[in-house]
Formats: C-alpha cells, sequence, structure tokens
C-alpha cells in the first residue's frame, strides 16, 4: 500500500507543480518525504530529489509573490526552502532572493542578516560577488557607514571595472570620516592617491 500510495502522491505532486499549483505541489512532495524511506537502495538519493521538488515548489511561491510585489510574503518562501529543505539545490539562490526581496521591501535589519548568512554559508557561489554592493546599500539605509564603507572596500578590492573600484574606494573613504574611523579614512585615501595618482 505504501508504494501505492507513493505513486499516487508523485502523480499529484507533478501535475500540481506543472499547474502551477505550488502550494499543493509543496503539501505532496512532504507528504512523499514523510513516506519516503530512509534506508534502502537509492534511498539517499531518492530523498534528495523529493527534497529538491520539495524546495523548487517553496521556491515558486516566493518567485510568484515577488512577481506580484509582495516582498514580505517572498521573503518568507525564500526563508522557508532552507528550513524544508536545508540540503536542497536552490538553498543558496533562496537565501540571496530573500535578501533582495527584503532590500526591495526596505527591511533593512533582516536584508543585513541574510546578505551576512549568505556570505558565511555560501562563501564561493557564483551570487557571492553580488553581496559587496548589496551590503553596501543596505548600510547606507541603516546610517551605518562603518560597515558600509567597509564593503565598498571590498568593492574596490574585487574584480569590479576601474571606474567602479575607484568610486569604491572613493566612497569607502569619505564613510570611514563619517564614523569617525580617521586612521581608516586616513588609509583609504592614500591607498586611493597611490592607486589614482591622476585626478
Amino acid at each position: 500500500p505504501d508504494a501505492s500510495r507513493r505513486t499516487a502522491l508523485t502523480v499529484l505532486a507533478q501535475r500540481a507543480f506543472e499547474q502551477k499549483d505550488y502550494a499543493q505541489a509543496e503539501q505532496r512532495y512532504a507528504q512523499l518525504l514523510q513516506l519516503s524511506p530512509a534506508t534502502g537502495s537509492n534511498a539517499a538519493a531518492a530523498r534528495r530529489d523529493l527534497e529538491d521538488r520539495l524546495a523548487a515548489s517553496i521556491y515558486q511561491q516566493g518567485d510568484l509573490a515577488r512577481s506580484a510585489g509582495r516582498w514580505q510574503d517572498a521573503s518568507k518562501h525564500f526563508e522557508r526552502v532552507s528550513q524544508a529543505a536545508p540540503g536542497s539545490s536552490v538553498r543558496a539562490n533562496a537565501l540571496f532572493d530573500q535578501a533582495a526581496a527584503q532590500i526591495a521591501g526596505e527591511q533593512w535589519d533582516a536584508a543585513a542578516k541574510s546578505l551576512e548568512a549568505f556570505r558565511q554559508q555560501h562563501a564561493t557561489h557564483a551570487l557571492a560577488a553580488e553581496v559587496p554592493a548589496k551590503l553596501a546599500a543596505v548600510y547606507l539605509a541603516l546610517n551605518r557607514p562603518g560597515p558600509a564603507a567597509a564593503e565598498f572596500e571590498r568593492l574596490a578590492a574585487g574584480s569590479n571595472p576601474p571606474e567602479v573600484a575607484r568610486s569604491a574606494l572613493w566612497q569607502a573613504a569619505q564613510l570611514h570620516a563619517k564614523a569617525g574611523a580617521s586612521a581608516a579614512a586616513n588609509k583609504a585615501w592614500e591607498q586611493y592617491v597611490r592607486r589614482y595618482p591622476v585626478p
């Protein structure tokens, strides 16, 4: 009976996903995970596949909310991906998109935490290169010039176009000065003059 039930649930889950009824697909994939054997031949691979499908169902709900401009709902769905499917292949993208939805919804503190978590958990991910610019903007919105300056320094040191790096270093120096960190400001100004001697 369990095998027949799993087959029926699989068909229902796939149909719901194809029909863009992602909440229904999520429920069906969650049920399948509960019924799925933990041991046996191919059990680990089958569970990973179900977890990825569950994550995709939740992620799509976030994507729909984002498309409708419902930033808080989108953020919550993206956050649920890592809770419901921590081993999912879309977990990193969901965390990044969670931060993007929080930025769009001007949830600055939450966005800072999500971006910091992304950096810590997914430092080698392709999207990690976008974190400094986003964090700099978030810290500016939070009126935190010191941390914003550090992100601008990361931008200046990264593999950005020369005009972006130059502008980022200038901004870092100004923000360090605004934060009252005169030693860091002086260091940034000296670096700026060394790297860009011609105005």
